[in-house]
């Protein structure tokens, strides 16, 4: 939906691929050439036979007309885009969370792709002690690279703690830290501060 200034309603669209019953969005953003890009995830609910859920990209331009739209799956059930940026280059880079052993253990997956959705990397990051791990928000780090924003739920105490991973420009793992909720918390959002630093927003 977009609106003008007063919160009146300018279009509507609904983006969804052939042969999906559902998608869900979780972020748009303004690309640097015209237009928007959204990504989201499809979520087949109610198709039979079952379909895994994959991240969903979309490009529109300004009046909301798809440009195109690409879907992205691993060998995962669950693949659940929640974020993106636009990268130097005009591409973009994509996180959320994928399953890994049968649903048993969850893993952050990031893909970069080209102007036109297309993939030029990806990569996947565990914790050991952590079984699930989800991603909610990336953001451009400062230096070079990427910083995840996200949570990580502990073995054997249960808890959920504030993720804060950091990725060079190609996806190689630098840093990783972890800051307890207590309880069953998570960052949602990351945000670069002018002091060189990092703030990080969530639930408790």
């Amino acid at each position: 939906v977009k609106v003008n200034s007063m919160g009146d309603t300018v279009w509507t669209r609904r983006y969804r691929p052939p042969g999906i019953s559902r998608t869900e969005g979780a972020k748009i953003i303004a690309a640097t050439s015209g237009g928007y890009a959204a990504i989201g995830f499809t979520d087949p609910l109610f198709d039979m036979p079952p379909i895994p859920k994959d991240f969903y990209l979309v490009r529109i331009d300004e009046n909301g007309d798809s440009l195109w739209t690409r879907t992205y799956g691993s060998d995962s059930d669950e693949d659940i885009g929640t974020s993106l940026c636009e990268t130097a280059a005009g591409g973009f880079i994509l996180v959320g969370t994928t399953e890994t052993q049968q649903g048993l253990i969850g893993a952050i997956w990031v893909i970069e792709t080209d102007t036109d959705g297309v993939v030029l990397w990806d990569s996947t990051y565990e914790a050991p002690g952590f079984l699930l791990q989800q991603a909610f928000d990336i953001s451009p780090a400062w230096g070079s690279g990427w910083v995840i924003a996200g949570s990580a739920d502990a073995w054997p105490s249960g808890d959920t703690d504030y993720l804060l991973l950091g990725i060079g420009p190609d996806g190689h793992s630098l840093w990783r830290t972890t800051y307890p909720s207590g309880g069953l918390g998570g960052a949602r959002r990351v945000f670069k501060q002018q002091s060189f630093g990092y703030l990080l927003v969530g639930t408790v």
